[in-house]
């Protein structure tokens, strides 16, 4: 089963063309965030990514899993517990983040 946070980056990367812009916007470093596709493509058994200094495009199948990967977003977005979990984590993060802020 593939947690909904892995699909959360996936789709980051393919909407904002970068694993730096991806991370900011679900709120996690950029190694965490690359941690997670490794995680995922090894989940998958395939390459999701074709990295280069400047970019990062879709593989074959990397596109393939893209529709399905919207998918299956969408579905969780529409379960409750999955909503009330995301939220609850988004709280967490912040609060991390705020407790780091402060030291």
């Amino acid at each position: 089963m593939i947690d909904g946070y892995l699909l959360r980056y996936f789709l980051a990367i393919v909407e904002t063309g970068s694993f730096t812009a991806a991370a900011a916007r679900v709120n996690v470093t950029q190694p965490t965030l690359s941690a997670g596709v490794a995680k995922l493509e090894r989940e998958l058994g395939v390459s999701l990514f074709l990295r280069s200094a400047r970019r990062v495009e879709l593989t074959e199948a990397g596109a393939r899993f893209l529709q399905r990967a919207r998918n299956i977003m969408q579905e969780l977005l529409e379960d409750p517990d999955f909503k009330a979990k995301t939220v609850s984590e988004r709280n967490d993060d912040y609060a991390v983040a705020r407790s780091r802020r402060r030291r």
